[in-house]
This record gives C-alpha cells, structure tokens and sequence, in this order.
C-alpha cells in the first residue's frame, strides 16, 4: 500500500501487489492524500490526476490501528531509504511483542475453528 503511494503512477516500477500477483485496484485513490500545497479540496475525479502531476512525496506517516511491532518499522524504514524518503513516522494503537502477537494470532484461530 505504501509503494502505491509512493511511487508516482507514470513510473515503470511494479508496485508491491502486482508482484505478489493481486490485481490491480484502486485502493489508494480511497486514502487520504493530504498535501499542503494544495489550497483547495480536490473532487474524488480530479484527484489521482493532481496527485499524477505532483513530484513523490519526502514524508510518509503510517499509523496502524491496533497491534504494531519493530520488524513493520524496520521494514518501513529500509522501504524509505530505498525510496529516498526524508522522514519515515511509524505510530500505532499498541506496540506488541513476538510473544504477545502469537497470542493474539491464537485467539483468532480458536475463534475460526471453535
């Protein structure tokens, strides 16, 4: 999802999805996109096309509701150096450990099954 917002979309690089073989969708025409050049509020139609015409972003924030952990960060931030981003902000609702993330996992399975 980050590399569809990242990448401008008249690269020739393939996004992330596409070489994990999902089709291609339009989820991030659906997420917000904030830029403070922008003056005025953009139409859902026009959108994607000021977005086309803007240079890549430097800052990415990504927020995760709910659990998040160090190896999504790390991975974010290698994703970033990359990508030649400035600033990479990670944040989440609840920063999980190895041990708490498999009992979570495991809650679910019994939920699944049971």
């Amino acid at each position: 999802m980050v590399d569809s917002l990242v990448t401008p979309p008249s690269s020739s690089t393939v996004g992330i999805n596409q070489m994990m073989g999902a089709t291609q969708s339009n989820e991030s025409d659906e997420l917000c996109y904030l830029d403070p050049k922008v003056m005025h509020a953009l139409s859902r139609d026009t959108s994607s096309v000021a977005r086309a015409r803007q240079p890549p972003p430097q800052d990415v924030i990504l927020f995760v509701i709910g659990g998040g952990n160090y190896v999504e960060y790390q991975n974010l931030v290698d994703y970033g150096k990359l990508k030649n981003l400035q600033r990479v902000t990670y944040g989440c609702t609840e920063l999980v450990n190895p041990r708490q993330f498999t009992d979570q996992v495991s809650l679910l399975w019994v939920c699944e099954c049971g």
